[in-house]
């Protein structure tokens, strides 16, 4: 069983492209967790809390700028649509 946790963990916390599928990695947010591990399920509440605002800021800083990134593309192709009918 020790094995198979430290190869979950090792799937885990690796911050590679090769262990997301491609269909997955455009809408896979990266969170560099230091040294806590997401699949430790004997931490600490601390360590829990702090696991969690990590993400959190992550998603903060990420989330907007690929929304801003959808709204100009759908700007763009409205645009574009807009000219070819012209």
């Amino acid at each position: 069983m020790q094995y198979v946790m430290m190869l979950i963990r090792t799937f885990m916390t690796a911050m590679s492209r090769e262990y997301v599928h491609d269909q997955y990695w455009k809408n896979t947010i990266i969170v560099n967790t230091g040294k806590l591990s997401p699949v430790d399920f004997n931490m600490s509440i601390h360590d829990k809390e702090t696991l969690y605002a990590i993400g959190y800021k992550t998603a903060l800083e990420f989330i907007p700028k690929r929304l801003n990134s959808v709204e100009t593309a759908i700007t763009e192709n409205k645009v574009k649509f807009t000219d070819h009918k012209a």
